[in-house]
């Protein structure tokens, strides 16, 4: 899973637990920090949350 982010990507692993209802995982991050969620809702303000400017370093921007 890859975002743009001011002209750079930034790669993230999406772990999911199968057959999980809702759906349940974990977001790790170019340090490979996990970031759980549960549901949809969590699932897109994960993303958000990581995606946003300031919240990796730019030696983990590839």
């Amino acid at each position: 899973m890859s975002f743009e982010i001011d002209g750079q990507t930034l790669r993230l692993q999406l772990d999911l637990v199968k057959d999980a209802e809702p759906i349940k995982g974990d977001v790790r991050d170019a340090a490979g920090t996990a970031h759980p969620f549960t549901g949809w809702l969590e699932l897109v303000q994960t993303l958000e949350r990581l995606r946003a400017p300031g919240t990796t370093t730019e030696e983990d921007r590839t």
